[in-house]
């Protein structure tokens, strides 16, 4: 009986297969944050500690599945970049499960 051949190469190369992602990430040294870039979106956003018990605000936002996303308040930070200077940007603290900044701070650059 003859079989034909199988190439484990072409075979192994289809396993190694990389998910590529296009979103686009920046990186606060000084509280080794990554954060998520958004062109779509008017404020930043900073997940709510863990462990901390805060009153949910008026403020409600809703995400692009209309799914309501509940605030917790606002803070200033100063974000390190690797940019010339430091930034200042005010941020909100929501229930998301990680930090995305507006393109707004790059706007004042």
């Amino acid at each position: 009986m003859i079989k034909k051949l199988i190439n484990p190469a072409v075979s192994e190369a289809d396993a190694l297969k990389v998910k590529i992602s296009y979103r686009l990430h920046i990186f606060d040294r000084a509280s080794n944050t990554k954060f998520l870039i958004n062109t779509g979106v008017d404020i930043s956003l900073l997940p709510k500690p863990a462990g901390h018990r805060f009153e949910a605000q008026a403020l409600k936002l809703f995400a692009a599945n209309d799914t309501r996303i509940s605030t917790y308040g606002s803070l200033r930070r100063v974000l390190h970049l690797g940019l010339w200077r430091p930034i200042k940007w005010e941020f909100v603290d929501v229930d998301v499960p990680y930090a995305i900044i507006g393109v707004g701070p790059f706007i004042l650059l």
